[in-house]
Parts: structure tokens; C-alpha cells; sequence
């Protein structure tokens, strides 16, 4: 079963990084997982369920020129360009109904800045990825 909640769209400021289109693929692709790896989804009464974080940080690097020659060009601005780079991170979790804890864990770096073209093949690759860690059941 999948986290209701984690449906909905967090990082408002970055629609290219976090959109429905985003969350329904990363829905589909985790319960698939799921079942791939033996768990019933969509029941009612399930035992585990599983969700997804996206975490979207924006940060300035300024680059500087300091080749200064003399004690008093200190103040001297040698800013020579300042770029905004944008970083993201999955962060998927299975819970225990019964137990009432998170069971699993585990996060990636991504980027869901993709073209609808190549985002459906990227979306499951990350989380094939991030699934690579998750205990096998017998």
C-alpha cells in the first residue's frame, strides 16, 4: 500500500523537480517493487506500507577571482559569476502497520527535471536503484 499523503506536491517552488506527473510515476513504480519483492498492495487490511520523500534544496556558489597583489585591495570585488545549482533527493521508507516503525529505509540523489519522454524510464530506474538495498524475503 502506498502513502496516501506522499501524493501530494511538497516543493511548490520547484515544479520541474516536484509535480503530480512526478509523484504518480514514483507511486506506480513503488508498488510494483512491492509486489516484486512479495508484499500485497492495494488490500485491506496490509501489513506494510510504503512511501516517498522528495527533498529539494537550492543553493548559490559564487566564484571568486582572488588574485590580490597588495594589503589594501582587500576590498576589492572579484565576484566573477554566481550560479544556482539545485539539488534533490528520493528518500523511500516501508512501515510496519502492526509495529508501528519505520522497517526500511533508504534515500538517492535524482533529478525529476527530465522531459516526459525520458522521465517514465528515469523514474524507474531510480527507484530499481533505490530498491537494490531493500532486504531480501524468502
Amino acid at each position: 500500500m502506498i502513502c496516501v499523503d506522499d501524493l501530494f506536491v511538497e516543493n511548490t517552488n520547484f515544479p520541474n523537480y516536484d509535480n503530480n506527473n512526478v509523484r504518480q510515476l514514483l507511486a506506480d513504480e513503488f508498488e510494483k517493487q512491492m509486489e516484486r519483492h512479495n508484499h500485497k498492495t492495494n488490500v485491506f487490511d496490509p501489513q506494510l506500507q510504503v512511501g516517498f520523500s522528495l527533498v529539494v534544496k537550492e543553493e548559490q556558489i559564487t566564484f571568486t577571482n582572488c588574485d590580490q597583489e597588495g594589503k589594501f585591495e582587500y576590498w576589492e570585488k572579484c565576484t566573477i559569476h554566481t550560479e544556482t545549482y539545485t539539488t534533490e533527493t528520493l528518500i523511500a521508507y516501508v512501515s510496519d502497520f502492526e509495529k508501528n516503525q519505520v522497517i526500511w529505509q533508504a534515500s538517492i540523489s535524482c533529478d525529476f527535471n527530465k522531459s516526459k519522454a525520458t522521465l517514465n524510464t528515469y523514474v524507474k530506474g531510480i527507484v530499481n536503484a533505490i530498491f537494490d538495498a531493500y532486504p531480501k524475503v524468502n
